[in-house]
């Protein structure tokens, strides 16, 4: 039977030129998630669920390595796990389909989908959520009201009982005073409710009340066993009570001015974190009611916190004024910062490596402003960040290159061309470059030069170190779509709106010669590192090669259908990154042999090829769900082994000398688990692919 899948292989290969694609393999990511406002760990310590954009996108973060974030439910807020971890509440707030969801972990099977009960009210939204640990029923707090003239009126709250099984309300409570679900103990027999000024103790069978203590809080939890439960007080005192009859054991004095807002006891209950409305997190001793440590976990705005095991604790908050959130682990008993996950807080629109792909560069566009930051290419941690603060929407940062071996980057903004240092967030120098809006810059490979193009049809040569003009020089018809230069520096490339693609000298300004045979615009063009050739992409949606020594056009192949808008090449020149207006990102050798398609479920802001290769950077959004992702990931071709871009006699001797072994192999071509004729057939087949 084995020569028979060997066979079908082979036929496969043959027929459609292979059943292994090029593919974009994920190294790290980075979703861009603001606002959230709580986080879920699984009980086994693996992962923690949180979410971001206001309660649209959910994401699964896994522990401790973290760098890959899955994105699990969209329109969806994570808000309820069971201690087994088996089971899974989501909820949608907002909108006409206003529901709870139940899943069946790991493998995210939807379980049920419940609306959520109309209490009254034109405006009514969930509170607070949980799932009984047994996963059979959902306790919710409800409140609702009509707008009368900007102010909510009449208010309803209520607290209800679900059984997930029929979607069937077992009791309900309402009022037209405060009513909020504080807790539910870890048995799910019990809750605390806050009634207006009020703390009482609810059995959740019934929903009768048990006792009530005239107290004003803003948070409580119960210990572990149940036995205890502490109280946040606006007195900036917490309490421990204790669950049968509501007796005080200890009050500990908050030692700041300001009262907690969250309370989380460790899993064997001897310690209590709390989170104040300072900012600050306390480790308290249970047994002695004394802190023993302190520490802001973020500098902005920590929006919660719980204890991950019983010495460590997992923060979620702002930093750096809304740039990044971030989660983080501490030590909570000596209040050491043990890991960080940190992610954008806004997509980015462009990304660009720097000359030696150590660094990462995003650029976000945001209404009056502009965000820069630095990540490291290999690992996408943050490194610096700046904001550019302009006074017209319009003005926002249209293209940026790092300045080679120089913390500083050059940066189109308008008419304004700029140059930042990174290190110290400061702008050496800015010129009003051209009288019309800049659409491109380029540098020299000694960071010496910057070329730009406008709209105003007219190319300039700067001196990088002090925003000199040195020329300037026109012929186009039309304004500039794109520039680039060529690896030593002595030729310009322009595309223009009047179809043509032109070759200057930049420092005497002298044009060369004009390429033509594009139908329409020139969107974008790029001299290919290694070869004696230039690519061009136009609105007639074909990739076009050229000899830049003799203006001669090498090959042309139709790329998408619809205009080629932006192009990145590989290092090696051999690979060729096309998007266009069909929406979907195109791999291409040099030839024009089309490698892989990638359509991604969101739409493509930016995307560039790393001086390392095979790296590759894009960012996607979707106003749909308010997301966006950075990602960097590594581009391979099937049978390129060694990962040059080249199917050749190399990649056959690895395959050769790695031939009957199994386990993760770069040799393992198909991905099969053991190195075996099936990669020897591909590489075979692909031999030759991207090495002309």
């Amino acid at each position: 039977m084995r020569w028979r899948g060997r066979l079908a292989l082979a036929f496969c290969l043959l027929i459609a030129g292979s059943c292994v694609h090029a593919q974009l393999r994920t190294v790290w990511q980075r979703p861009a998630i603001s606002f959230s406002e709580k986080m879920f760990p699984l009980p086994d310590g693996s992962g923690v669920f949180f979410t971001g954009h206001h309660g649209w996108v959910s994401y699964l973060l896994p522990l401790p390595d973290g760098r890959l974030l899955r994105q699990v439910f969209y329109g969806g807020e994570v808000a309820s796990i069971t201690p087994d971890g088996h089971w899974l509440l989501t909820i949608k707030k907002w909108g006409t389909e206003r529901r709870f969801r139940i899943w069946q972990l790991p493998d995210f099977t939807l379980y049920r989908e419940i609306d959520i009960p109309d209490i009254g009210g034109e405006s009514q939204y969930v509170t607070s959520v949980h799932l009984t640990p047994d996963g059979t029923h959902i306790l919710a707090a409800m409140y609702g009201c009509d707008w009368y003239y900007y102010s909510c009126y009449p208010e309803v709250y209520a607290i209800m009982l679900i059984r997930i099984a029929d979607n069937q309300i077992v009791w309900s409570r309402s009022q037209p005073e405060g009513l909020n679900l504080l807790a539910l103990s870890p048995d799910g027999q019990l809750a605390l409710v806050e009634n207006d000024y009020e703390v009482q103790l609810w059995r959740v069978a019934d929903g009768t009340m048990l006792y009530e203590m005239d107290i004003l809080v803003d948070c409580a939890t119960f210990s572990p066993d149940g036995q205890l439960f502490a109280l946040g007080r606006w007195d900036r005192t917490i309490t421990l009570h204790q669950t049968s009859n509501g007796t005080l054991v200890r009050t500990m004095r908050v030692p700041s001015d300001r009262y907690a807002i969250q309370l989380h006891f460790s899993p064997n209950g001897s310690h209590l974190a709390s989170l104040s409305s300072d900012n600050r997190v306390h480790i308290w001793d249970v047994s002695r009611g004394t802190v023993i440590r302190s520490f802001i976990p973020h500098n902005e705005r920590t929006r919660h916190m719980l204890f991950y095991t019983n010495t460590q604790v997992l923060t979620l908050g702002e930093d750096v004024y809304t740039l990044f959130d971030s989660i983080r682990l501490w030590d909570a008993i000596d209040g050491r910062l043990v890991q960080q996950w940190a992610w954008m807080g806004y997509g980015a629109n462009l990304v660009r490596f720097s000359p030696d792909g150590q660094t990462l560069g995003t650029v976000t566009n945001r209404y009056y402003w502009s965000i820069f930051v630095s990540w490291s290419a290999p690992e996408g941690a943050p490194r610096n960040w700046f904001y550019a603060v302009y006074g017209a929407s319009n003005r926002s940062i249209t293209s940026f290159e790092f300045v080679p071996g120089e913390p500083a980057i050059v940066t189109a903004t308008d008419r304004l061309l700029q140059l930042w240092d990174v290190r110290s967030r400061s702008l050496r120098w800015s010129v009003q470059a051209h009288t019309d809006r800049l659409t491109d810059i380029a540098l020299s490979p000694n960071g010496l030069r910057i070329a730009t193009a406008s709209y105003e049809r007219v190319l300039k040569w700067w001196n990088a170190a002090n925003g000199t003009l040195l020329n300037s020089f026109g012929g186009h018809l039309g304004g500039v779509t794109a520039i680039d230069l060529s690896h030593d520096g002595t030729l310009l490339a322009s595309a223009s709106y009047d179809g043509t693609v032109r070759l200057w000298q930049p420092a005497t300004g002298t044009l060369l010669r004009t390429l033509t045979g594009h139908d329409g615009v020139v969107w974008d063009v790029a001299f290919l590192p290694t070869i004696n050739a230039l690519v061009s992409a136009g609105a007639d949606g074909t990739l076009r090669l050229w000899n830049p020594t003799t203006g001669a056009m090498l090959r042309a192949w139709q790329a998408h259908t619809g205009g080629v808008y932006k192009l990145s090449v590989a290092p090696n020149g051999k690979i060729i990154a096309s998007f266009g207006e069909d929406g979907a990102l195109r791999f291409w050798t040099h030839t024009g042999e089309l490698l892989w398609i990638y359509s991604p479920a969101f739409d493509l802001a930016s995307f560039a090829f790393s001086p390392q290769f095979p790296y590759f950077a894009y960012s996607v959004y979707s106003d749909r769900v308010a997301g966006s992702l950075l990602v960097v990931a590594m581009f391979s071709i099937p049978g390129d082994v060694d990962g040059d871009g080249c199917v050749s006699d190399s990649d056959l001797l690895q395959v050769l000398f790695a031939f009957g072994q199994t386990g993760d192999s770069p040799a393992d071509v198909d991905g099969n688990g053991v190195v075996d004729d099936g990669d020897l057939l591909i590489v075979l087949l692909r031999f030759g692919t991207g090495c002309e």
